[in-house]
């Protein structure tokens, strides 16, 4: 059978690939002069590296362990802090963000975004070959679970990849499609075929990665249980605040309200009768803040009708024999995202209220733990699209000693405890009866704040460390066999 010349230049092609993997591999193998230098980390997040708290961390964490690190992600000119924007061991690389200047279909700019994704991300990794380690955050997996994958097997053999699981990718893509609420059935979730597609191509090119590290236990057990990893490279590590966030003393709350007196706290003081409220958001469809607008409603028709109620006396009225009153409340939404301006837009010529005032900076990173830390109780809005996910803002909170009230799902009670460090609701009514509760109730209240202030004693540092930092040579006791996660390090940490 005689080929065409397009069948001979395919059969050629195909023919070569093996040479050009070869080639390819030579070209990523180091030199001899690399030998005896530290070892290398590639912390790599397809995201805005300010906004992205837990990758932060990890780089200062092997940073301080006497690891280089070379940061990769987003800049969308938000401040990083200094000690990681300064530190000599901390190369950072800026990943040129992809904008539809010219309002391109959603579908078609989509594609565009991936394919000038693959080639930026390859281009970075390939200067940077040679590394120990690369660590990556997932999601989101496309492209960086596939071009990671890649890099260590045909770019850069010696490197080990970890993947950082934060959520999985495709129940979040599920949310775009009628994910049903509150279902985390996987079967129900996965039905659309690009979710299908996507859950595929999570677990194909996660599953060869040398260690994984998840936020929560539930998260180690999907791993293990629906994409069959094995478990002994399966490490859960809890996010911790890192060192900024604490609880501030009296002299440091008049510190931030004098800061932010015409932003902010206007008028407040340590001794005002007004309690603060903060929640922290992306402005995402899976944060409803709506639903904290709807329970303020609700509390302030609560207030009223509670402050003006009286009893018939003939001709006349008397107030009703008093009881402690809900007092009046300071809400700080803080954050930026898509949805920002359809909010304030709502707040501002929609949401009428009479005790209730609110506030929507953007905090810089240095301020941010500050005036999170006057709160008297904080909220967490995230609804989970895995429901083995843990809320990072709710995290932030318990760092400075705030109590939580969080949208409750399966995983969350490895977190926010209901009635020990903060309360579960489902709705907004059920945050405005915590809210009343918790400002009624002083026995409650002081309950939920002293199990929040326990949760400051753990710190980031103390628990990398312990459970991590040997895979990277750094922490109390090192590997003992470099090519394998321990078992001891994982049953110990992972709770399977």
């Amino acid at each position: 059978m005689e080929l065409s010349p397009v069948g001979v230049f395919f059969v050629i092609v195909y023919l070569s690939i093996p040479f050009v993997l070869y080639i390819f591999q030579r070209l990523a193998e180091p030199s001899d002069d690399l030998l005896h230098r530290r070892k290398r980390t590639i912390v790599l997040v397809l995201g805005d590296l300010a906004r992205s708290p837990r990758m932060l961390n990890h780089a200062r964490s092997l940073a301080q362990g006497g690891l280089d690190v070379d940061l990769c992600g987003y800049d969308e000119g938000n401040k990083i802090l200094p000690e990681i924007a300064n530190s000599p061991r901390i190369a950072i690389h800026r990943i040129p963000a992809i904008i539809n200047s010219a309002n391109l279909p959603f579908v078609l700019f989509a594609i565009k975004k991936v394919l000038l994704q693959h080639i930026l991300l390859l281009k970075l990794l390939w200067s940077l070959r040679g590394a120990d380690f690369l660590l990556v955050q997932n999601p989101p997996s496309i492209p960086t679970l596939g071009i990671a994958r890649f890099f260590v097997v045909f770019l850069s053999r010696p490197t080990k990849l970890i993947i950082d699981w934060h959520n999985l990718g495709y129940s979040i893509l599920a949310l775009k499609f009628s994910k049903p609420k509150d279902s985390f059935d996987d079967a129900a979730v996965s039905k659309h075929p690009l979710v299908w597609l996507y859950r595929w191509y999570e677990k194909f090119f996660g599953y060869h990665a040398y260690c994984h590290f998840t936020v929560s236990i539930h998260m180690g057990e999907v791993l293990r249980n629906r994409f069959k990893m094995k478990a002994k490279r399966i490490l859960p590590l809890y996010d911790r605040p890192a060192l900024q966030f604490h609880p501030l003393s009296f002299e440091e709350k008049k510190a931030v309200f004098a800061n932010h007196s015409k932003d902010i706290f206007d008028g407040m003081g340590p001794s005002t009768q007004e309690k603060i409220i903060i929640t922290s958001t992306s402005y995402t469809p899976d944060e409803d803040i709506y639903m904290l607008l709807e329970a303020l409603k609700l509390y302030d028709t609560r207030k009223s009708e509670l402050d003006s109620a009286v009893i018939p006396n003939g001709g006349s009225s008397v107030p009703k024999p008093k009881k402690k009153t809900l007092p009046r409340l300071r809400v700080i939404i803080t954050g930026k995202g898509p949805l920002k301006s359809e909010i304030e837009e709502y707040v501002e010529n929609k949401l009428k209220l009479s005790s209730i005032s609110i506030h929507m900076p953007w905090l810089a990173a240095e301020d941010y733990p500050l005036v999170l830390g006057t709160a008297d109780v904080g909220v967490s809005l995230h609804l989970s699209s895995s429901g083995v996910d843990l809320p990072m803002k709710a995290v932030d909170m318990f760092g400075v000693g705030v109590p939580v009230i969080s949208v409750t799902y399966p995983a969350l009670s490895e977190l926010v405890r209901d009635k020990v460090n903060g309360l579960h609701v489902k709705t907004a009514q059920d945050i405005t009866d915590s809210f009343e509760k918790l400002f009624v109730d002083d026995e409650l209240y002081d309950t939920v704040k002293a199990g929040a202030m326990r949760e400051t004693r753990i710190k980031w540092d103390h628990e990398w460390n312990k459970k991590v930092g040997p895979l990277f040579g750094i922490g109390e006791y090192r590997q003992r066999n470099d090519d394998e996660v321990s078992e001891s390090s994982s049953s110990s940490s992972s709770g399977f």
